[in-house]
């Protein structure tokens, strides 16, 4: 036999053995080898390459191309999360999300690989495709790589998927997939497999959940950032007699943050004010920055990036005085008014149905008949979407009681940016975060709200 025969007969019998190995104990591979897909007890298959859905670009398509899903675990991983032990076989709560999104996302099993040491450089370089093992959510990373939204909590760090920077169809993918993983159940398979304490989920956004093929139809190329030193920004909102002065364009809420925001992204005063008149398309064709009021949502974001969610929209409680009312658990059988619009009756019915209540419900068109009807003793509360609209009504009837914070579901508004903006991005959220830290949030609050907090936004941690 020849010497290059003799060389070829070694490679094929190494190769078998490492995907017999791989079998029976996991699917480690060493960086920058071809990904193969082993999950334990199941035969290991050449990877297949899935058609890339038109629009992809990025991790996801080369993942789809690839036809695997290559995890970088860190070192340091905590074994909660990924962990093993004597035998060889991994194990925790990463390693079964792992694979429950490799099987979404590539719709079939023996679709999942991983590697150990994994850092930064590889996931950036695109040696992996994610970076989990319970990694951290802090500011040191941030500055290098992306995240998806929190999965987990330990104590005060925030948990993420790591995702490299600005490829925001990746990001949405893994959210929408952590978020369908919860809707189904799976999550909780997931966690219960990997015998660990169901202490959080995944928050789920409004509005239904994309397919992997709506995500890329709607996604939009990478560009350079509008975080310059060379440009201005302009930053837009909504003019609504909530979060902005009526009869002056520039004075309330939403113009003074988007000022403060303003000087902490730029070093200076270089922004543009853009008060518009009714919600506007996500394009940014005009602006840089929309404010809102806007929830972050699934059809707003095959449109958009958002930042952090900053303020907590939701019911507030005017109570009748005398009447004894301090919440909606109060109001079982007791006279209500609603102030109703779609979305006031969508938080009613939620936060009647948590509280198990049966208020005698008279749902009403405007405000003004809803205050009226307090006035005159009719009722013994009034709920209306949004504090500012509550302490407004409040103060048209003498002693009446504005009862503090949100009535049943909160729905968070967060700063919609460009897509596959990272330093943008970045740069907004560290903004908010020392806002919050310095009490300038609190104090803009304080200015224009009365005694409403401001929204406990998640601060990073700098490790």
């Amino acid at each position: 036999m020849t010497r290059p025969a003799m060389r070829h007969i070694l490679r094929l019998f190494l190769l078998f053995l490492a995907l017999q190995l791989a079998a029976c104990g996991g699917a480690e591979l060493p960086l920058g080898a071809t990904p193969t897909p082993t999950p334990a007890d199941t035969p290991t298959p050449t990877p297949t390459p899935t058609p890339v859905l038109p629009g992809a670009y990025g991790g996801l398509a080369r993942i789809l191309q690839r036809g695997v899903l290559v995890v970088g675990f860190p070192g340091d991983a905590d074994p909660l999360f990924v962990s093993r032990d004597a035998q060889g076989t991994v194990q925790g709560v990463d390693v079964q999300l792992a694979d429950a999104i490799a099987r979404r996302w590539l719709g079939r099993p023996n679709t999942l690989a991983w590697t150990f040491e994994a850092t930064v450089a590889d996931l950036l370089a695109g040696r992996v495709d994610l970076l989990m093992g319970g990694l951290p959510h802090t500011r040191a990373l941030e500055a290098e790589i992306d995240f998806s939204q929190t999965y987990w909590q330990q104590e005060e760090t925030p948990i993420a998927i790591g995702l490299p920077p600005s490829d925001s169809l990746l990001a949405d993918a893994v959210n929408a997939t952590l978020q369908a993983l919860v809707a189904e159940g799976v999550w909780d398979e997931v966690v219960r497999s990997a015998a660990a304490p169901a202490t959080f989920s995944p928050q789920r956004w409004p509005g239904p959940l994309p397919t992997l093929a709506e995500l890329a139809a709607a996604s939009q190329p990478p560009g350079p950032s509008r975080l310059s030193p060379d440009r201005s920004l302009t930053i837009a909102y909504l003019l609504t007699p909530d979060f902005v002065t009526v009869g002056n364009d520039t004075a309330g809420y939403l113009p003074d943050l988007a000022r403060a925001l303003g000087r902490r992204l730029t070093g200076d005063d270089a922004i543009t004010l853009a008060p518009l008149t009714e919600p506007p398309p996500l394009d940014f064709a005009t602006f840089d920055l929309y404010l809102g009021p806007q929830q972050r949502n699934w059809p707003m974001e095959l449109q958009a990036d958002f930042s952090q969610d900053f303020y907590g929209d939701g019911l507030a409680l005017v109570a009748r005085p005398g009447s004894k009312v301090e919440g909606i658990a109060q109001l079982d059988s007791r006279p209500t008014a609603l102030v109703e619009t779609p979305n006031s009756r969508l938080l009613y019915d939620q936060a009647i149905a948590a509280a198990a209540v049966t208020p005698r419900l008279f749902a009403v068109a405007d405000a003004d008949a809803a205050i009226a009807m307090l006035a005159d003793n009719k009722v013994d509360a009034v709920l209306i979407q949004g504090y500012p609209a509550a302490r407004r009504l409040a103060a048209r009837v003498p002693a009446a009681i504005l009862t503090p914070g949100r009535h049943g579901p909160i729905q968070p508004f967060a700063v919609a940016l460009p897509a596959n903006d990272s330093p943008l991005r970045d740069a907004v959220n560290l903004a908010l975060q020392d806002m919050r830290t310095d009490d300038t949030l609190a104090q803009l609050h304080s200015r224009y709200f009365g005694g409403d907090p401001p929204y406990p936004i998640t601060i990073w941690p700098h490790r």
